[in-house]
């Protein structure tokens, strides 16, 4: 399997005439550029071709998981959370019928192996962090924190 990224700056830049900002906002796909005009397109074409396509087939379809709706819901939040500190006990505070701290990292995980969402374990200067100390930061990729947020 091939893994293909979305474009860099350069290549929206030369092919859409895309600005930083207009390439941080929107991200580097190229499929949804030609609808950055038109909000509503953008934010629906986004969700249903690279977002839904990426949980239901990426995901749900090639490893087994016991409660899909909260790895949706954690996807959700981590958008909303993009770039900001969020702590494992938030997370849990803020999703219902979580269970533990181990099923939240197993779905971060598959969430960051998908390429949706990464957490960052908190900064440490006197040792390792272990995968179960708690999460520093959430960065979604870029758009996705943008497209679920209410317009």
């Amino acid at each position: 399997m091939n893994h293909i990224t979305h474009w860099s700056y350069a290549e929206m830049q030369a092919a859409f005439g895309f600005g930083m900002d207009e390439y941080i906002y929107y991200g580097g796909y190229p499929g949804s550029a030609a609808l950055i005009k038109d909000r509503a397109r953008w934010a629906g074409y986004n969700i249903d071709s690279l977002i839904e396509t990426t949980l239901s087939r990426d995901i749900l379809m090639m490893t087994r998981v016991h409660k899909q709706a909260l790895l949706r819901r954690l996807f959700e939040l981590g958008c909303s959370y993009s770039g900001q500190i969020l702590s494992y006990q938030k997370m849990i505070g803020q999703l219902q019928d979580v269970g533990n701290t181990t099923t939240l990292a197993h779905y971060l995980n598959l969430l960051q192996g998908a390429g949706l969402l990464v957490g960052l374990a908190k900064y440490a200067g006197e040792k390792v962090r272990q995968p179960g100390d708690p999460v520093g930061r959430i960065f979604a990729h870029a758009g996705g924190g943008v497209v679920l947020k209410k317009f």
